[in-house]
């Protein structure tokens, strides 16, 4: 019995592919609150800017560890060209799944909420390694 080739990316496929689209965003987010940090007079800014990093090697490990494993998987993203529809609010991505051309739409308010909360877990794994 031959096999079926698959066309459509599993679920986890999916979650890497919509992690790969998020974690840019939060670099960013993170970069900024780093900068504005820096341009403080508080008393802990160094204490802040010790744990943005932190967060930020995190998220930087998790991003490449998620390239990676796409490449390996076959499936090519574009993060550079998101077409955005203003009727919909929703941001599209295209990608390459085995050779066949897809695109991963996300809301943006569900990837506001995506970001909160996978900011919070990055916070918390890392407020974690704090307490250790």
């Amino acid at each position: 019995m031959s096999e079926v080739k698959r066309v459509m990316p599993l679920p986890e496929e999916m979650v890497m592919i919509r992690d790969a689209i998020l974690i840019p965003h939060m670099i960013a987010m993170v970069e900024k609150s780093m900068n504005d940090i820096q341009n403080s007079q508080n008393l802990l800014s160094r204490a802040y800017l010790m744990t943005a990093q932190a967060i930020m090697d995190k998220m930087m490990a998790n991003q490449f560890g998620i390239r990676r494993e796409l490449l390996a998987r076959n499936i090519k993203l574009y993060l550079d060209e998101p077409e955005t529809n203003p009727s919909r609010h929703v941001i599209s991505y295209k990608y390459i799944y085995r050779g066949y051309h897809h695109e991963f739409g996300i809301v943006r308010e569900v990837m506001r909420a995506e970001i909160s909360i996978q900011l919070a877990r990055y916070i918390s794994e890392v407020g974690e390694g704090l307490k250790k």
